[in-house]
């Protein structure tokens, strides 16, 4: 049997649009996926067919993987022993054309009873796949991706035909190739955004699992005030850690939006010895997604991006911001 528990999960590259080696967007050998804004799990087929639901997050208390196979019943059926140890890869949404990590979250992060009520109320979590690292017991890692996808596809198709569950709750990740009037990854990625996507994961049809691997995700900019530091942790101990920050709101009052790290170790060092200077100064950021609720405003996945030497403390205000965003 697999000790699925061994098994990392791959990390990809890249994150921002900017982060990503430009020549990558027109190299044939890439495939551009689309990004599922929902939650990665990994499906892994024990031994007489029992499935399991492993998250990324290891249990601090019993320091394995966290498994949540009980709050999908949908998803693991009643099992799939002709797949015995085989280990699947794929993303929890709440629909394959429209989802928020949030929405899955709220449902996979609550209790077993709790999901299955709220799933009941507002409809059934769906599971996109992706990749498949072990196949019946084989480990096909190795394999070029091209390959493994080719598997995947056959394995959803051959469950597909006498499961009902699995043909109504199992996708496979849309992907795109240049050629068919597509000259390059960046036009896929710019209409995946058109169309209110996450972005895309640029993928190497060529390489093993977790090898060129690439997010590709929108870039916002945003201009905030400084309003204080965070320490440092690790390998940051002793020097700050990240940049607090806010905006002006229409009367006037500077309020809290977040912090955010990213900094080169040059600039750290900088505000480590002079931050305290540094506090009330605009700063421009960078995230994926502006986030509001009534007066209040968060972004997500935030990074500091550069001091805006040439703004002044009231340029920073939520009515700039919301003039940008139009």
């Amino acid at each position: 049997m697999i000790d699925s528990q061994t098994i990392k999960f791959a990390k990809a590259k890249g994150g921002y649009v900017d982060q990503v080696p430009v020549e990558l967007f027109t190299d044939p050998a890439f495939v551009m996926e689309r990004k599922y804004d929902g939650c990665r799990y990994r499906m892994v087929i024990e031994d007489g067919g029992h499935v399991i639901l492993q998250s990324r997050r290891v249990s601090k208390k019993t320091g394995k993987f966290v498994e949540k196979q009980d709050r999908v019943p949908q998803l693991v059926g009643s099992g799939y022993p002709t797949y015995a140890g085989t280990v699947i890869e794929g993303e929890v949404v709440v629909s394959p054309d429209a989802c928020t990590s949030k929405d899955v979250v709220s449902i996979m992060g609550c209790d077993t009873e709790k999901a299955i009520v709220r799933q009941k109320e507002n409809g059934w979590l769906h599971w996109v796949l992706f990749d498949v690292l072990f196949e019946c017991g084989v480990d096909i890692r190795g394999l070029p991706e091209s390959e493994r996808r080719e598997r995947l596809d056959d394995i959803l198709y051959d469950l597909r035909r006498g499961d009902e569950l699995v043909a109504k709750y199992w996708h496979l990740s849309d992907r795109y190739e240049i050629g068919d009037g597509i000259s390059s990854h960046m036009e896929t990625y710019e209409w995946l955004i058109n169309e209110g996507f996450e972005g895309g994961m640029l993928k190497d049809t060529q390489a093993p699992y977790g090898k060129g691997w690439y997010k590709v995700k929108q870039v916002t900019e945003v201009d905030v005030i400084c309003t204080g530091f965070t320490q440092g942790k690790g390998k940051y101990e002793g020097l700050i850690g990240a940049v607090k920050f806010g905006i002006l709101n229409k009367h006037g009052a500077l309020i809290e939006m977040g912090q955010a790290g990213g900094m080169s170790d040059d600039v750290r060092k900088e505000m480590t010895k002079h931050g305290h200077y540094m506090i009330g100064d605009p700063l421009e950021v960078l995230c994926q997604e502006v986030c509001r609720k009534k007066e209040w405003y968060s972004l997500r996945h935030p990074r500091f991006s550069r001091w805006r030497e040439d703004l002044s403390y009231s340029d920073c205000t939520a009515e700039k911001l919301e003039r940008e965003l139009k």
